[in-house]
Order: C-alpha cells, then structure tokens, then sequence
C-alpha cells in the first residue's frame, strides 16, 4: 500500500469539501446580496438567519458524510458577524481583530487564504481557509472564514499500521499536522 498516496488523496478530499462548503455561503446569491449593505435592518437580519439556516441543514449532511470537523465566521466591516461556534466565541470576533495579521494583508492581494496552522482558545490546533468579500469596486467589507481542526487531517494518517512519521506541510514548509502536536506550525 502507498501510503502517501492515500494519505495525499484523503487531504486533497478535505480540501475540496473545504472548498465546496465556503462556496455554498460565499456564492449563495441570496446572502451575497444582503453583504454589501452597510447596515441590516432587523427583517434583512432575519432573511439572512433564514438563508443561512438552510445551507446549515446542509452542512449536517455534509459533516456526517465527510467526517470533517470544521467552524465558519462570516465578519462584515458593519459589525455584522455570524457563524457556527458558539455566541460566547463569536463576540470575541471582529473584522478588526484580524487586521494585523500578515494573512490579512495577503488576503488583500489574493482575495482568498489558508492561514498557518494556529491554536484557539480551547488549545485547538486550527488551519482555516479565508476569503474576502468585497464590493464591486473592490473594497473590502467582510471576510468569510473556514477553520478545520487539525486533527481531521491526522485521522487521515493515525490509522496506518506500523506508526509512519509523517509531516503534513504547506506551501513555506510549515508542518500543519502531525502526531507529536509540539511540532505543528514549524
């Protein structure tokens, strides 16, 4: 058995289930519409929640299916801000909290990221997929971010028999997974 073979195949699946799931909300017509507003009237608010909620009943499908383990955050510049972590988490949030941070400015150019594998608040380690959203000038007026749990990757390689080393790296040669947790994100 080729086991970076399967090991690249399984990744290369969570990625694109990554990549579908931000385009059910990134594309979504119906919510797109309500982004570039400055403001949400409290019926916008609860036209979104309604929207958002059917592409949620979805998503237990999908994380069922895939057995991806994953969050998402919708911060708009207004201070609008949505996603599937829980009330408590997302108030910490903001468009603003990320400003500073070098994946912002790379976000900038690109229009879409993968961010270097970090830790959260529950010493989680997290690799998140973000896209920009942005006016059809092209001003930025909110983010949508996509954060997978590292450790859906590792169960990708933990199962292999004989306990093969192996490093998940990204594009600079950060490992983002790996079964000795102090190694990851160098």
């Amino acid at each position: 058995v080729d086991v970076l073979s399967l090991v690249s195949e399984k990744i290369t699946a969570i990625k694109s289930s990554a990549d579908m799931i931000s385009d059910m909300f990134y594309y979504n017509e119906n919510l797109s519409t309500y982004h570039c507003n400055e403001t949400y009237t409290d019926q916008e608010k609860a036209l979104i929640q309604e929207r958002i909620d059917g592409i949620e009943s979805l998503l237990g499908m999908t994380r069922t299916i895939s057995e991806l383990e994953f969050d998402y955050l919708f911060l708009m510049n207004n201070g609008y801000k949505y996603g599937s972590v829980p009330q408590e988490d997302l108030e910490r949030y903001s468009l603003d909290y990320y400003r500073n941070e070098i994946w912002f400015l790379q976000l900038m150019e690109k229009k879409e990221v993968w961010v270097p594998t970090y830790t959260d608040g529950k010493n989680r380690n997290i690799i998140s997929y973000v896209r920009g959203i942005y006016k059809e000038d092209n001003e930025l007026i909110g983010l949508f971010m996509f954060n997978i749990y590292e450790e859906t990757i590792r169960k990708c390689y933990e199962s292999f028999q004989g306990e093969p080393m192996i490093y998940i790296v990204d594009n600079e040669g950060n490992i983002i997974s790996h079964k000795d947790q102090e190694l990851i994100g160098i």
